[in-house]
């Protein structure tokens, strides 16, 4: 009877001490985390000075449609320049110059559907701090040959979904565009057009992609002080 008493007496006594050291363990954790450097080594948001924006949806299905001809270029870049594009809430962005003194430069891909991308790049524009001026965003073109590249500045959305989204969240058409040509069916019937646009570019069409008409858009962009590196 002792020894059984004893046992017990001893198994609270230990009962004890662990809980003691447990709550003391996570006393000291929650004051780590409420402290004043805990909180300053939060992640403060980069404040960017220029945001390239490619357009596009999302899926591997899409991947080498087309109408992703924004995104694929923002890949492009991003690989070029070694810029990693990784996921945040609103989709994928890679920052050019992250640990110089040169201008930050961010490189987005959303991940939404293009006829609604313009909640998510409103929404990445104010945590960056970007100014409408200095966005420029980067779509497929139907009125020009495939691989010409040209820029606008402003205007209506000509049709596009995604610059349509665009305009509404940012309630503003002037803001730059970087055109990439791929041509147009001989039809303007949307019955014909939109399986074009969903259409695959061909092999031949995304080698020019990558080792021409690409770096025609980057060229454009680097004139326009988009790119500095």
């Amino acid at each position: 009877m002792l020894t059984s008493t004893l046992f017990i007496y001893i198994s609270c006594i230990i009962l004890g001490l662990f809980i003691a050291l447990f709550s003391s363990k996570r006393k000291r954790e929650l004051q780590q985390q409420n402290s004043p450097s805990a909180q300053n080594t939060k992640e403060t948001p980069i404040q960017l000075d220029k945001l390239i924006i490619g357009l596009g949806n999302p899926g591997q299905q899409y991947e080498n449609m087309r109408h992703n001809v924004g995104k694929l270029f923002i890949s492009y870049t991003a690989n070029k320049f070694n810029a990693q594009l990784k996921k945040i809430n609103q989709g994928y962005l890679a920052i050019l110059n992250e640990d110089t003194n040169l201008p930050k430069i961010g490189l987005f891909n959303t991940y939404c559907y293009m006829n609604i991308s313009g909640k998510s790049i409103s929404e990445v524009i104010k945590k960056h701090q970007v100014k409408v001026e200095n966005i420029i965003v980067v779509h497929d073109d139907l009125d020009n040959a495939f691989g010409k590249v040209k820029i606008k500045e402003g205007g209506s959305a000509e049709g596009h979904n995604g610059l349509k989204s665009i305009i509404e969240y940012l309630d503003t058409k002037e803001f730059l565009r970087l055109k990439i040509g791929i041509d147009r069916p001989n039809s303007r019937d949307p019955i014909v057009i939109s399986p074009y646009v969903l259409g695959n570019f061909s092999t031949d069409q995304q080698t020019r992609l990558n080792t021409e008409i690409f770096e025609k858009g980057i060229e454009i962009l680097k004139n326009k002080n988009f790119i500095q590196c």
